[in-house]
C-alpha cells in the first residue's frame, strides 16, 4: 500500500516524520470523503529535494490535490526539502498572503 511505501521510504529522521507518514493516507481519505471540496483558493507547495524513490506517489497526490478546487495552483519550492516552511519561509508567507488577497 502507499502507506507502507511512505513509511518505509527515506530514513525516518524524526518521530514527527513517522507520525506524519503513517497518517498521510488517512488525511487523503478524509479529504476525499467530504465529497464536494469548497470553491476556495488552494496552493500546493512542492519541494524538489526529496527522495526520488517516491516521486511517482508524491506527484500523484499533488495532482489529486490540484483537482480539488478550480482555484488551486502549484508553487514549486526549488531547492527545498520536505520542510518548506523552514527551508523557504518567505515562500510560505507569500502563499498565505496570496490567499488572503484573493479573498478581498
Amino acid at each position: 500500500s502507499s502507506r507502507n511505501q511512505t513509511i518505509h521510504g527515506p530514513a525516518l529522521k524524526t518521530d514527527s516524520y513517522y507520525k506524519e507518514a503513517i497518517t498521510f493516507d488517512d488525511s487523503r481519505q478524509q479529504v476525499k470523503d467530504i465529497g464536494h471540496f469548497p470553491d476556495i483558493p488552494l496552493i500546493i507547495l512542492t519541494a524538489t529535494e526529496h527522495s526520488k524513490k517516491h516521486e511517482v506517489i508524491w506527484q500523484t497526490w499533488k495532482r489529486e490535490f490540484l483537482k480539488l478546487s478550480p482555484k488551486s495552483f502549484q508553487i514549486i519550492a526549488y531547492g527545498s526539502r520536505h520542510d518548506i516552511v523552514n527551508d523557504q519561509p518567505e515562500l510560505v508567507i507569500d502563499a498565505v498572503a496570496t490567499i488572503i488577497r484573493q479573498q478581498k
